[in-house]
């Protein structure tokens, strides 16, 4: 199904729920929603998590929800480390946050292929985000308005 949409969207086209139902029985002879417990098409679509349903009028397209970037994946957690700190608790250091916590999620991370030469410009480019320094430490902060 999902080779469907994309076909179609390379086209510049739109996918119809019947243009879906079509091709798969081309593609599957046998493929009946029935033997996945659903009586319709459009509900058994709807179970799939990559898939979303579009109705307009009597009309119904299939789409793919657009994935997050791993860029955007990457941000919300650093952000949510951040702020899970709190100021009160004097934030999070650079090192705990780079060197442990995005490693761990983000095996691959490295900071150059952001624009950055190092993880602290990087951290500094985050709104809202102030970097407090004390000796040796450098530690993130999550800033409210």
């Amino acid at each position: 199904m999902v080779k469907i949409i994309t076909e179609n969207q390379n086209n510049d086209r739109e996918t119809g729920l019947g243009e879906v139902g079509s091709r798969l029985v081309k593609v599957y002879p046998d493929f009946d929603v029935r033997r996945y417990g659903y009586s319709l098409l459009s509900k058994f679509l709807e179970t799939l998590p990559k898939l979303k349903l579009i109705q307009e009028g009597t009309k119904v397209s299939v789409t793919l929800y657009e994935d997050k970037s791993k860029k955007d994946m990457l941000e919300e957690y650093i952000i949510r480390q951040i702020q899970m700190t709190g100021g009160d608790q004097g934030g999070i250091s650079l090192g705990t946050l780079g060197g442990n916590r995005i490693r761990i999620q983000f095996g691959d991370f490295k900071v150059r292929d952001y624009g950055y030469s190092q993880f602290k410009q990087y951290i500094q480019s985050f709104p809202k985000v102030e970097l407090i320094e004390d000796g040796e430490r450098t530690r993130a902060v999550y800033v409210e308005d």
